[in-house]
């Protein structure tokens, strides 16, 4: 195992277990850092990537609802929970070994990479960002017809087929489908390592418990095996200001908008704080320095 150490005089050296030593940057030591920090807090079966043979063709069936923007709280948290999955399975695998596939219709796809209602389009644009995406073939017709797991499995297997180089596929697909994908995809191709990773909320799940154990059992069995999990709150430092009432308010410094008067009394309720679409702080918690 490879260790990532920082010394008292301030250099980063990676250990090797051969006891080699090799000085590298503070970038390289804060990104591997990141990574290892991740692998223990989200923990899950994505914990088992940081064991695998990359050389081993692999799917990452990441397992999610199609959260509204409306239920703030989860529709973040999902986002954030797959960003994580996304950095760490391409750090692991390499950009050009790692392609990503959304159940979100291709006849949709201009909607997809605009709009930010719902959390899945927001992975798919962020995925797009670092590795080649694929969105499905299945149409909304063929949707209502079946659950299309077969249609899925041979458009995910499709990736491999006509991409000999690519080693990982992440696929963002409905929680309710995992199951039977899996079953599918181990039938058609055993020699595939398939791990399974459970994005969606006990909150989420937990209204729905009793109607999937009466329609989908193996789904229930499922999640005794790969529990929801929470990432830590992330927070980040504020720009202390006042307004013309002399009352708190707050900047944020990498976006530069102003929060209302409640964001300081409440700095927890991340809704009191708006940020721009794409800013880095959006959904973390102020802390004044």
């Amino acid at each position: 195992m490879v260790e990532y150490l920082k010394t008292k005089k301030g250099y980063f050296y990676k250990l090797k277990k051969n006891g080699e030593k090799k000085r590298i940057s503070q970038e390289e030591y804060n990104k591997k850092n990141k990574t290892r920090k991740n692998n223990k807090m989200i923990g899950g079966n994505l914990s088992q990537l940081d064991s695998l043979d990359v050389s081993t063709k692999t799917i990452i069936l990441m397992g999610e609802f199609h959260t509204d923007k409306k239920i703030m709280s989860e529709y973040l948290n999902i986002i954030r929970k797959q960003k994580e999955i996304v950095n760490l399975v391409v750090d692991k695998f390499g950009q050009d070994k790692t392609y990503f596939y959304s159940e979100a219709p291709e006849e949709f796809r201009g909607k997809v990479l605009e709009t930010d209602n719902y959390s899945s389009s927001v992975i798919v644009q962020y995925a797009k960002t670092k590795i080649p995406i694929k969105l499905s073939s299945i149409t909304t017709c063929d949707r209502e017809d079946s659950s299309c797991d077969d249609k899925y499995s041979h458009d995910i297997l499709s990736i491999f087929d006509e991409n000999s180089e690519i080693n990982c596929i992440i696929v963002e697909i409905g929680l309710l489908h995992i199951p039977e994908l899996k079953k599918i995809i181990i039938s058609e191709r055993p020699d595939i390592k398939i791990i399974i990773v459970n994005t969606v909320s006990m909150k989420q799940l937990v209204p729905l418990i009793p109607e999937i154990n009466r329609r989908y059992p193996s789904v229930m069995d499922l999640l005794t095996i790969e529990l929801p999990y929470d990432l830590p709150e992330e927070r980040f430092i504020v720009e202390v200001l006042y307004n013309s009432s002399n009352k708190k308010i707050y900047k944020c410094p990498m976006c530069g908008l102003i929060s209302g008067t409640l964001a300081p009394e409440h700095p927890e309720d991340t809704s009191l704080f708006v940020h721009k679409y794409d800013c880095p702080n959006k959904g973390k918690i102020p802390e004044e320095a």
